[in-house]
């Protein structure tokens, strides 16, 4: 191969993979939080605040939603339950998939406040969780796998 062919494929590598970056920066400027258990637990408990939505993706985010990533095996059971200083507080869940390109949201599992059952993929399943009032709301996502 000579050196400008080479330089040329090393050149697009490099913007394919920038652009894989900045999709899943512009995907949601805000952080996605990692859920993680103490050793020896099952249940956690993630506290945040969520405010108005302006606009709302498919997957329910918004400027005002709050993310969350959860790494499972499938066949584990997950319980999420959240309450809110308002008690309009909710959120979705969605499926792992590579780079996060799909918005595929688990089954019976979007704009709710309690889901139980049993996951059927391996990977990081996000949680966003939102609100459709005009107020901020306080919450408590407890989340419980086994």
């Amino acid at each position: 191969m000579n050196t400008s062919l080479e330089r040329f494929a090393w050149l697009a590598i490099l913007l394919i993979m920038a652009h894989i970056v900045s999709a899943q920066i512009s995907a949601g400027t805000k952080p996605i939080y990692s859920i993680e258990f103490k050793p020896g637990t099952t249940t956690t408990v993630v506290e945040g605040t969520v405010s108005t939505p302006k606009t709302v993706g498919p997957d329910m985010t918004n400027d005002g939603s709050e993310q969350y990533s959860l790494r499972v095996r499938a066949g584990q059971h997950l319980t999420i339950q959240i309450s809110s200083s308002n008690h309009q507080a909710m959120f979705t869940i969605i499926k792992p998939s590579p780079f996060g390109s799909k918005n595929e949201v688990v089954e019976t599992a979007r704009g709710v406040k309690r889901w139980s059952g049993t996951l059927t993929m391996n990977g990081d399943y996000r949680i966003t969780v939102f609100t459709r009032e005009d107020a901020a709301a306080r919450f408590k996502l407890r989340v419980a796998l086994r």
